[in-house]
């Protein structure tokens, strides 16, 4: 449901970018906002310029991929994006299954505000997922390909986004996948959440820090 590029079987990303441009996607946050994503490693131009680019196309918005960006920019770091893979997990766990009308509105509750998540899609019917539900409410939900062995980036909604609960989303995730080994991609995660995955038995493979310039 996130990322400029997906390593995952989704499709999400580029139902949702409204512009591929040279050197930046265009598209709508879960906020409804415009975003410009830039990956820097990929050979994108220099910073200011591309910052004038994105706000010529109407971006409100910069999201950038970088090792390190020019703090005299005005960039803020927000998380970044991550890649895991893991051979054996423990402690999987059995989580409901949010009805598929719901699916969408519950995602652009629990992404709202994280960095590289892009408005969600309607989710096809073959699609699947699981949700977390407290107290009588929907407050979390994460998307997998059980045959694939790849799970998308949990996504819970403000004021209960703790390591917690995205990692009890991973492990309900993971009780539903088939194959070996487990590809997990996660988007805007803080550290604590991405030290959860690796308490599960995951090996981080790539991380590239993700930064944010409003426009």
């Amino acid at each position: 449901m996130g990322g400029l590029l997906p390593q995952g079987p989704s499709s999400a990303t580029f139902r949702n970018v409204l512009r591929l441009l040279a050197d930046f996607a265009l598209f709508r946050a879960p906020d409804g906002s415009s975003v410009a994503e830039v990956d820097l490693g990929r050979g994108a131009g220099t910073l200011p310029k591309l910052i004038e680019e994105a706000r010529s196309a109407g971006a409100q918005r910069l999201w950038v991929h970088a090792t390190a960006v020019d703090a005299d920019l005005g960039f803020r770091r927000l998380g970044g994006y991550a890649r895991f893979e893991a051979e054996h997990l423990t402690n999987r766990v059995e989580l409901a299954r949010p009805p598929l009308d719901l699916v969408r509105r519950l995602q652009f509750a629990c992404f709202a505000g994280v960095w590289g998540h892009h408005e969600p899609s309607e989710p096809d019917p073959s699609d699947t997922f699981v949700g977390l539900h407290e107290a009588g409410a929907w407050i979390g939900i994460c998307e997998l390909d059980p045959a694939a062995g790849w799970i998308d980036g949990p996504g819970v909604i403000p004021g209960l986004r703790t390591p917690d609960r995205y990692a009890r989303l991973v492990r309900g995730a993971a009780a539903l996948v088939q194959a070996s080994p487990v590809g997990l991609e996660t988007w805007g995660d803080s550290e604590d959440t991405i030290e959860s995955y690796r308490q599960l038995g995951f090996t981080l493979l790539e991380y590239v820090p993700g930064w944010e310039l409003i426009l």
